[in-house]
């Protein structure tokens, strides 16, 4: 067993396990590599991650959410469904970054990702939504969004 104070000893540890992670483990878009300044500082955090995103900027509310759907209007947003369907068919590991600026509000950003979409789905958190105006479109709207509550996703600062 190791002495759980040996610093050096850890630090040197945690550099091999670094390197072993970046061998072993790859996720599908995501291009992880250790940080720049890790190496002349062995404190820096340890990798630099691209990964696929999409934006969606928000700034119509769901007026009728509350009624609907239990959501707050101030709270409420949606994601086409659609949307959800190309992303866990091309871009399985995408981040979703959600800018939401209603009228007269302060902007907010969140974050959410395909599995917690999901959870929140099956977890009656989030509400499918079918647009009556688009059951017969044929310009590429989207017929349905999923309806998220913003307290339920990772706010970013």
């Amino acid at each position: 067993m190791r002495d759980s104070e040996d610093k050096e000893w850890w630090c040197a540890e945690g550099v091999r396990r670094e390197n072993k992670f970046l061998r072993e483990v790859s996720i599908r878009g995501w291009d992880i590599e250790v940080a720049p300044d890790k190496a002349s500082n062995p404190y820096h955090h340890d990798f630099q991650i691209t990964v696929p995103s999409d934006l969606k900027s928000i700034s119509t509310p769901f007026n009728t959410s509350e009624k609907k759907y239990g959501i707050p209007t101030e709270y409420a947003i949606t994601i086409n469904e659609k949307d959800f369907v190309r992303y866990a068919e091309k871009y399985p590991n995408i981040i979703i970054l959600l800018d939401v600026q209603f009228p007269n509000s302060q902007r907010r950003l969140f974050s959410i990702t395909l599995p917690r979409a999901r959870k929140l789905i099956q977890d009656n958190k989030a509400f499918r939504h079918s647009y009556i105006h688009r059951v017969d479109d044929v310009d590429g709207n989207a017929k349905a969004s999923y309806v998220f509550d913003v307290r339920d996703l990772d706010q970013l600062i």
